[in-house]
Protein backbone atom coordinates (compact mmCIF):
# COMPACT_ATOMS: atom_id res chain seq x y z
CA UNK A 1 0.00 0.00 0.00
CA UNK A 2 1.17 3.57 0.60
CA UNK A 3 1.99 6.07 -2.09
CA UNK A 4 2.53 3.47 -4.80
CA UNK A 5 -1.22 3.22 -5.43
CA UNK A 6 -1.52 6.95 -6.21
CA UNK A 7 -0.73 8.73 -9.46
CA UNK A 8 -0.54 12.33 -10.62
CA UNK A 9 -2.91 13.31 -13.42
CA UNK A 10 -2.16 16.50 -15.31
CA UNK A 11 -4.11 18.65 -17.74
CA UNK A 12 -1.60 20.96 -19.43
CA UNK A 13 -2.65 24.49 -20.26
CA UNK A 14 -0.87 24.35 -23.64
CA UNK A 15 -2.75 21.18 -24.66
CA UNK A 16 -6.34 22.02 -23.67
CA UNK A 17 -8.72 24.41 -25.46
CA UNK A 18 -12.46 24.71 -25.93
CA UNK A 19 -14.35 26.51 -28.68
CA UNK A 20 -17.03 28.93 -27.49
CA UNK A 21 -19.59 30.85 -29.58
CA UNK A 22 -19.05 34.60 -29.94
CA UNK A 23 -21.22 37.48 -31.22
CA UNK A 24 -20.05 40.57 -33.16
CA UNK A 25 -16.63 39.15 -34.06
CA UNK A 26 -15.11 38.19 -37.41
CA UNK A 27 -15.48 34.49 -36.46
CA UNK A 28 -18.48 32.64 -35.00
CA UNK A 29 -16.39 31.04 -32.25
CA UNK A 30 -13.28 31.70 -30.17
CA UNK A 31 -10.82 29.46 -28.36
CA UNK A 32 -10.36 29.54 -24.62
CA UNK A 33 -7.77 27.62 -22.64
CA UNK A 34 -6.54 27.02 -19.12
CA UNK A 35 -4.73 29.87 -17.40
CA UNK A 36 -2.45 27.34 -15.62
CA UNK A 37 -1.87 23.58 -15.63
CA UNK A 38 -4.17 21.43 -13.49
CA UNK A 39 -2.69 18.60 -11.43
CA UNK A 40 -4.65 16.15 -9.28
CA UNK A 41 -3.60 13.10 -7.29
CA UNK A 42 -5.81 10.03 -7.61
CA UNK A 43 -5.75 6.25 -7.35
CA UNK A 44 -6.14 3.80 -10.20
CA UNK A 45 -9.85 3.25 -10.71
CA UNK A 46 -10.91 6.67 -9.40
CA UNK A 47 -13.53 8.48 -11.44
CA UNK A 48 -12.11 11.77 -12.77
CA UNK A 49 -14.57 14.18 -14.42
CA UNK A 50 -14.46 17.80 -15.60
CA UNK A 51 -17.11 20.49 -15.61
CA UNK A 52 -17.04 23.63 -17.77
CA UNK A 53 -18.58 26.80 -16.38
CA UNK A 54 -18.74 29.47 -19.11
CA UNK A 55 -21.38 31.73 -20.67
CA UNK A 56 -23.45 30.19 -23.46
CA UNK A 57 -22.39 33.04 -25.75
CA UNK A 58 -19.49 35.51 -25.52
CA UNK A 59 -19.34 39.00 -26.98
CA UNK A 60 -16.45 40.31 -29.08
CA UNK A 61 -13.98 42.66 -27.45
CA UNK A 62 -12.26 40.12 -25.20
CA UNK A 63 -8.52 40.29 -24.61
CA UNK A 64 -5.98 37.46 -24.60
CA UNK A 65 -5.69 36.14 -21.03
CA UNK A 66 -9.04 37.58 -19.91
CA UNK A 67 -11.15 35.17 -17.84
CA UNK A 68 -14.23 33.79 -19.61
CA UNK A 69 -15.09 30.91 -17.30
CA UNK A 70 -13.77 28.10 -15.15
CA UNK A 71 -12.92 24.41 -15.40
CA UNK A 72 -13.56 22.24 -12.33
CA UNK A 73 -12.06 18.77 -11.90
CA UNK A 74 -13.74 16.20 -9.66
CA UNK A 75 -12.31 12.94 -8.31
CA UNK A 76 -15.03 10.50 -7.26
CA UNK A 77 -17.53 13.37 -7.28
CA UNK A 78 -15.49 15.64 -5.00
CA UNK A 79 -13.96 18.89 -6.20
CA UNK A 80 -10.21 18.33 -6.58
CA UNK A 81 -9.12 21.39 -8.62
CA UNK A 82 -10.39 24.46 -10.40
CA UNK A 83 -8.74 26.73 -12.92
CA UNK A 84 -9.66 29.84 -14.89
CA UNK A 85 -10.61 29.50 -18.55
CA UNK A 86 -9.16 32.43 -20.53
CA UNK A 87 -9.15 33.74 -24.11
CA UNK A 88 -6.19 32.35 -26.06
CA UNK A 89 -6.16 35.42 -28.38
CA UNK A 90 -7.70 38.87 -28.59
CA UNK A 91 -11.27 38.86 -29.94
CA UNK A 92 -11.73 42.18 -31.76
CA UNK A 93 -15.16 43.51 -32.57
CA UNK A 94 -16.12 43.44 -36.24
CA UNK A 95 -18.01 46.74 -36.62
CA UNK A 96 -19.79 45.48 -39.73
CA UNK A 97 -21.30 42.62 -37.69
CA UNK A 98 -22.28 44.58 -34.60
CA UNK A 99 -25.51 43.03 -33.31
CA UNK A 100 -28.27 45.13 -31.85
CA UNK A 101 -29.98 44.07 -28.62
CA UNK A 102 -32.71 41.98 -30.32
CA UNK A 103 -30.13 40.08 -32.41
CA UNK A 104 -28.07 39.34 -29.29
CA UNK A 105 -31.12 37.94 -27.49
CA UNK A 106 -32.02 35.74 -30.47
CA UNK A 107 -28.50 34.23 -30.57
CA UNK A 108 -28.52 33.48 -26.84
CA UNK A 109 -31.84 31.64 -26.96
Amino acid sequence: MGFAEYKMSMLRSDAFTVSLPVISAAKDSVLAGLENDIEVVCKAGDSVTMELDAPRVLFAGGLKGEKVGEIRVFVNGRLAARENLVYTDNVPTDKSLKADTSERIKKIF
